[in-house]
């Protein structure tokens, strides 16, 4: 899992500090709906390059 910064104007921020008010971590509130918005993209990974040495060799 990678860790990710995020800035949010300060509407948005308040609006995160309502749900957590209500019981939500902001952490697991941002995960679920990243999760269910992103739950039809389909991810296609490109191969990664060869690398070169540092003579530009492969």
């Amino acid at each position: 899992m990678k860790d990710i910064l995020l800035r949010v104007p300060d509407q948005i921020k308040a609006k995160l500090d309502l749900k957590r008010a209500e019981g939500y971590s902001m952490n697991g509130f941002l995960n679920a709906v990243l999760a269910r918005e992103l739950a039809e993209t389909p991810t296609k990974r490109t191969p990664s390059r060869p690398r070169k040495d540092r003579r530009g060799n492969p």
